[in-house]
């Protein structure tokens, strides 16, 4: 079983997990199946149909516009503005 690794937790050796340790595609984004970012950091959530800024509450996705089964393939942090 594939475990989710997630900014902030602590790895068994006692390194703190940061968003330069996840591995992303070409474009930037991360798989959700494998990696979440840190509760309540802004990013954009990409799905099948489309993509939508939101966040991670450390149970599930949400976000102003962002329906309570949405499905997240990717997400991509966004940056500071």
């Amino acid at each position: 079983m594939i475990s989710v690794i997630k900014v902030g937790q602590t790895l068994e050796h006692g390194k703190k997990v940061t968003y330069k340790d996840f591995k992303y595609d070409y474009g930037g984004w991360a798989d959700s199946s494998k990696y979440l970012p840190g509760d309540y950091d802004l990013c954009f959530l990409k799905t099948e149909e489309k993509t939508l800024p939101g966040w991670h509450t450390g149970i599930s996705w949400d976000g102003l516009n962002v329906p309570e089964n949405l499905v997240v393939k990717y997400w991509k942090r966004k940056e500071g503005e």
